[in-house]
């Protein structure tokens, strides 16, 4: 009895998790009167169904995010022609979908969250400046990115309260295009995209990064908040090991 009331206790913490990091407005698929879905997440759960029926609700989390300040980013055309783009901007965010399996897996009082997600287009906006000795061009750059997935690994241990990000990888399965406005057709706005589109990636990819790493330790604030109104007891603490991997 005190095991299965361990066991209960857990899985309305796993609801309240869910709840609250995913914002899901429901998580009924979790627990049931049965108990068959108890005895599930001892061991593995598919919530594909559960994050398809909930999509709406994480767009609204995820919306905090959009759009995106982007960073500067100064780069070398050629030997004698550098460009800069600044003032940048990134849309699109809150049309986030999965775009794979998801899962939850327990264990041992650790909770293990499997989450693909993506993204179909970004888009990007910049203002852009190419200095040429003397000279200089300057005006807008348009971008998109298409097909951004996004695999997310995280653990809650309840041993010690504590979520850890293991893994936390973004993967382009789609293309990078960009357009210069305000710059003429000729081998230097050839030349200009090239350089670009290989110093954009990093720092774009970099950047989406760092605002999904804020939002999970905003929304890991909200349910340390949440749980202590509801059994009273330390917050969970957060740890990212995914910087560590090679």
């Amino acid at each position: 009895m005190q095991s299965l009331v361990q066991t209960m206790r857990i899985l309305m913490l796993t609801q309240a998790i869910l709840f609250i990091l995913l914002g899901l407005s429901r998580a009924e698929g979790i627990a049931t009167n049965n108990g068959s879905a108890l005895r599930k997440i001892v061991y593995e759960m598919d919530i594909d169904n559960l994050i398809d029926e909930n999509i709406e609700r994480i767009r609204e989390v995820v919306s905090e995010l959009d759009p995106i300040k982007l960073d500067n980013v100064k780069f070398p055309v050629t030997s004698s022609i550098y460009m800069l783009l600044y003032d940048g901007w990134a849309q699109n965010l809150a049309e986030l979908q999965r775009a794979g399996k998801c899962k939850i897996r327990y264990s041992n009082k650790k909770l293990d969250i499997d989450l693909n997600l993506g993204w179909d287009n970004l888009v990007f906006d910049y203002q852009y400046l190419i200095k040429m000795l003397l000279l200089k061009r300057e005006g807008d750059l348009h971008g998109q990115m298409t097909k951004l997935n996004m695999h997310i690994n995280m653990r809650v241990d309840f041993n010690n309260y504590q979520i850890t990000l293991n893994e936390l990888d973004l993967v382009e399965n789609g293309n990078i295009s960009l357009t210069l406005v305000g710059h003429r057709l000729d081998y230097i706005y050839n030349l200009a995209i090239k350089a670009a589109i290989r110093a954009f990636r990093d720092s774009f990819l970099n950047t989406i990064r760092k605002e999904i790493e804020w939002m999970i330790l905003y929304r890991i604030s909200k349910l340390n908040i949440k749980l202590n109104s509801i059994i009273h007891r330390s917050q969970f603490t957060f740890v990212d090991s995914s910087k560590n991997l090679p």
